[in-house]
């Protein structure tokens, strides 16, 4: 349940996301941290308080659902190719400069964090 509550919540901020640069709003990094970690508090509070459940494992899927759904989630519902990055700057998207600062394509990034995702979610799963 926990991996599908943080996918869910990447796809509806990813199309919150489609829908303020549809309306040509600008998009700081500052204001999608505060959105997503608001969201994420929010959710893995409601999970720990219905299951009794640990922290740790909260944390790590909030964190590599990110990398592994959102920028994907995003690209689809604005018709571009999963490995489109827009204008990139530190300001506007910490994830998407680090990622241009470590010259690996894109592609491959997009390919890891899924895997990553992946392979936490089965050890996840076989607690």
């Amino acid at each position: 349940m926990i991996p599908l509550v943080f996918i869910l919540i990447n796809l509806l901020h990813a199309l919150w996301h489609y829908y303020l640069i549809k309306k040509n709003h600008l998009i700081k990094s500052g204001q999608k941290i505060i959105e997503y970690s608001l969201l994420s508090i929010l959710a893995g509070s409601t999970i720990i308080l219905l299951s009794g459940g640990q922290v740790v494992p909260l944390i790590l899927f909030c964190f590599l659902t990110r990398l592994a759904f959102f920028d994907a989630f995003l690209n689809i519902f604005r018709g571009l190719p999963l490995t489109y990055e827009g204008q990139i700057s530190k300001k506007k998207s910490f994830y998407d400069w680090f990622e241009q600062q470590t010259g690996l394509p894109i592609m491959f990034l997009r390919v890891v964090y899924l895997a990553a995702f992946l392979i936490y979610l089965i050890i996840w799963m076989r607690q």
